[in-house]
């Protein structure tokens, strides 16, 4: 049977309509009262023989229910669920979608009346659109090559600094604050898979970078402080490929991003009594901008350079579990504090979905949860394949080990003393002295599984 690889890409907008608009939420309860950037779902599907790969990429915080829409695509079309990846953007100015049984606090559902009612009638819309892209993608499939490349573009920065500050009895207590850390570990390439046709067309784009999809989070667009809802950083540069390259679809992914940033992020501005624009709506667009043309610039450099291509080779995939040891942490109030933490034989241990899509050389390693950059990297010099693409947040409630940090982070996090800044309970329920070793041994095991 040939190996000969076939592809199939569509795209479908999900920006929320105007009768649900107002009366959904984002994060941390956000409203919105505009959309300033269109968001969408993408799919690129790839076959050799009998086997398909499907790449599904939404544009919301967090894929919304992956165990639902991984069986419903398998059993509409008889592709694996191992073979589905469906991740998201985890862009963060858009309406909150899907379960959260770790994130009490952002599931619009649990507040009921007209925002649950309002967030169910989206999350319709999202799976009508969503299904209708993966059939389009599926069933006009033609003969393709992938080539593959990266350089480095210097759009992101630690986001861990230390910082000293004195507490109420002015003591000086040490910290975290979620600041540009130069001297942090980040990996600064981005990485382009371009697929074309056999006549050297563009058919699609799979875009990747360690970064947090925040440049608009919590914007102003209006008097009341309402948000409008973007693309942020990683759409808008989908949107811009898109552009350069007409008739194309530019997925656009998060490599390991638990600790990095994009650059100048997180300013503050008052209202424009000039435009009547919040000073700080206009900052963070202006910001998104420069990263992505910044960006757009850098992808433009490596596609041109991208000279081997593939137009055969196999398919495969696979997922499993890491499982290690594990704390129980219990928090109260809100928001939601930590008062205790438990340890034993009965806690249940820290799980990580770890899932490998294979297409001849190139491998993704995609993991559900938001991976901290040097355990990113060891994962990278673990495997057996070095054309490694990282993803995060591929189905992240399957599972939802949230952030997935490296032992220093770990214990740096556990201990910040009262009083000082930090993100307080990140990382509690991990144990040190596992995580490393077992993403690493579970990737290699997979990708060899595939071989």
């Amino acid at each position: 049977m040939s190996n000969q690889i076939l592809c199939g890409a569509a795209k479908a907008k999900i920006s929320p309509p105007d009768e649900v608009l107002t009366r959904v939420r984002g994060l941390m309860w956000a409203k919105f009262c505009a959309v300033a950037d269109d968001i969408y779902v993408r799919t690129l599907a790839l076959k050799s023989g009998e086997d398909t790969a499907l790449f599904v990429e939404i544009e919301v915080d967090k894929a919304p229910y992956p165990a639902e829409v991984l069986k419903a695509i398998s059993d509409k079309y008889g592709i694996p669920q191992e073979n589905i990846f469906y991740f998201s953007t985890h862009v963060h100015c858009v309406p909150s979608t899907g379960y959260r049984p770790h994130e009490a606090h952002n599931d619009t559902h649990v507040v009921g009346g007209d925002i649950d009612a309002a967030t169910t009638e989206y999350e319709q819309f999202i799976g009508k659109q969503l299904m209708q892209c993966v059939d389009e993608a599926l069933s006009d499939m033609k003969p393709a090559k992938i080539g593959y490349g990266f350089a480095p573009s210097q759009c992101n920065a630690n986001r861990e600094r230390p910082i000293a500050v004195l507490n109420d009895d002015g003591q000086v207590v040490y910290g975290y604050s979620a600041g540009p850390n130069l001297f942090g570990p980040a990996d600064r390439n981005l990485y382009v898979v371009e697929i074309k046709d056999l006549s050297d067309r563009p058919m699609a784009f799979l875009v990747n970078y360690a970064v947090h999809n925040v440049t608009m989070f919590q914007n102003h667009y209006d008097e009341e402080g309402n948000s409008a809802v973007s693309c942020d950083f990683g759409g808008m540069l989908s949107q811009l490929i898109e552009q350069q390259f007409p008739g194309t679809v530019a997925l656009w992914s998060s490599g390991a991003a638990g600790d990095v940033n994009p650059l100048n992020v997180g300013a503050k501005y008052k209202k424009d009594d000039g435009s009547g624009r919040p000073k700080e709506y206009i900052a963070q667009r202006a910001n998104m901008m420069e990263l992505s043309t910044t960006q757009l610039g850098d992808f433009m450099k490596i596609e041109k350079a991208i000279d081997r291509f593939f137009s055969e080779g196999t398919i495969g995939c696979a997922a499993d579990y890491t499982e290690t040891p594990a704390r129980r942490v219990i928090k109260e109030g809100k928001p939601p504090k930590v008062v205790r933490i438990e340890e034993g034989d009965d806690v249940p241990p820290y799980r990580v979905r770890v899932h490998i899509t294979r297409i001849g050389d190139l491998v993704f390693c995609e993991i559900n949860g938001e991976l901290y950059s040097s355990l990113g990297q060891s994962i990278r010099e673990a495997s057996p394949l070095k054309d490694l693409i990282l993803i995060t947040h591929d189905s992240t409630m399957l599972g939802d080990p949230g952030y997935i940090l490296d032992d220093d982070a770990c214990r740096n996090m556990r201990n910040i003393p009262e009083g000082a800044p930090g993100p307080k309970g990140v990382g509690m329920e991990m144990k040190e002295g596992y995580i490393r070793d077992a993403l690493d041994t579970k990737a290699r095991e997979l990708i060899r599984q595939t071989l």
